[in-house]
């Protein structure tokens, strides 16, 4: 990273904390809506890297091959400019609380690579509606799941088409 873009991340660090801390209580949701975007702006390339080296970690385990490539398809796709929910920061958003419920129930966590996969995937493709005729981007996402499942146990593969 060259001295400017740091200077400029600094910049933008410092301002939107500045903007979040000095906000009274009745402002902070709207402060949220605010920063919350910038901050994932800011931060997007640690986003992806933290979501890619999950996604590689749950394909390997469920015995998957080509999981780097893919990674890379999936951050690729979740970084279109016209997604403005379904991003890495929505991903990431699903992961954290994928956690936080296994946390609660460790009796499940051997299901976390399933979920993982899932949430990478359930809205790799993603067209608006304004497209005509409309896709289903759930379906075209599960199918697009399945041309990679190869390696996969089966049950694996029915778990995590069904959750997407």
């Amino acid at each position: 990273m060259s001295r400017r873009q740091i200077q400029k991340r600094s910049f933008w660090v410092s301002f939107i904390l500045a903007l979040s801390s000095g906000a009274s209580h009745a402002n902070d949701a709207e402060n949220s809506k605010v920063c919350a975007p910038l901050l994932d702006d800011l931060f997007a390339p640690r986003i992806a890297q933290e979501i890619e080296m999950q996604f590689q970690k749950a394909w390997a385990k469920v015995g998957a091959k080509d999981g780097e490539r893919l990674a890379a398809d999936l951050i690729r796709r979740y970084s279109e400019p016209h997604r403005a929910y379904h991003s890495l920061a929505h991903i990431r958003d699903c992961l954290q609380k994928v956690d936080a419920y296994l946390a609660a129930d460790p009796k499940l966590a051997k299901f976390r690579p399933d979920l993982v996969i899932a949430f990478l995937f359930h809205d790799a493709i993603y067209e608006s509606s304004a497209r005509v005729p409309a896709i289903d981007n759930e379906r075209e996402s599960a199918n697009l799941f399945l041309r990679h499942a190869a390696g996969m146990k089966p049950e694996v593969v029915v778990n995590v088409e069904k959750l997407i």
